[in-house]
């Protein structure tokens, strides 16, 4: 354990001097963080009083239910401003609430792109998800279960939305939302977004991969609705 503090002390320390003196060292561009990994949460812990300003890209993988403090650690060194966000869980699916209240906070640093995967999302933390992602161009919820039992309401959540691309991939599949059995709750997801019309205007592109037994009865589905006019990717 101490060599691990060594590290984590060696670490904070160097990405302290890329931030605190950017004439010296040369800024990151990717900043990538396993919370399964001991030495990793210590190092989060520690990085809690260095301001991380605009970077590119910053990934979280390993997060699992049992890290309850991940969301509070992850708000302390989130940077000011980050191009693209990647969410993980670990190996099983991981409740999105264990990090939600952060994640609706620091939604505003994220100026492009969202990716999360693993995750379980019911209806309610999916229509907060858009909204506060409405500002970005792309968001994506892969390898994920939802939980919509009824259509969102999203009529009035997404005013001003600049939402282009969504992404599904995989989220049908037996162990996530299991669409190939049950596509009603992947129809009402559609429904709902068809409901804003801000979004079935910026709205040109929607993926879910691998998650259907009939792909043709979901486009058949879809060219009933206001989403008729998207590149649709099944």
């Amino acid at each position: 354990m101490k060599k691990c503090e060594k590290i984590c002390n060696w670490l904070c320390g160097v990405v302290y001097a890329n931030f605190r003196y950017p004439k010296t060292f040369v800024k990151p561009e990717v900043l990538t963080l396993f919370c399964g990994s001991v030495m990793c949460v210590k190092f989060l812990r520690k990085m809690s009083s260095i301001v991380i300003p605009e970077i590119n890209s910053m990934t979280i993988g390993g997060i699992y239910t049992r890290d309850k403090y991940v969301g509070r650690i992850i708000e302390k060194c989130f940077p000011q401003k980050v191009h693209t966000l990647q969410l993980c869980s670990g190996t099983n699916l991981t409740p999105i609430r264990i990090l939600f209240p952060q994640l609706m906070k620091l939604s505003i640093n994220v100026k492009e792109i969202v990716n999360m995967s693993g995750f379980e999302i019911n209806e309610r933390q999916f229509k907060r998800i858009l909204a506060a992602f409405r500002h970005i161009k792309s968001v994506s919820i892969k390898r994920s279960k939802f939980l919509i039992p009824n259509i969102p309401n999203l009529s009035l959540a997404l005013n001003n939305t600049k939402i282009k691309k969504l992404n599904f991939d995989f989220c049908g599949k037996e162990d996530n939302s299991n669409w190939k059995e049950n596509p009603q709750e992947f129809i009402n997801l559609i429904k709902g977004i068809s409901k804003s019309p801000q979004l079935t205007q910026s709205l040109n592109s929607l993926s879910a991969i691998n998650s259907f037994s009939n792909p043709e009865q979901i486009r058949l589905i879809l060219s009933t609705t206001s989403l008729s006019h998207i590149n649709l990717s099944l």
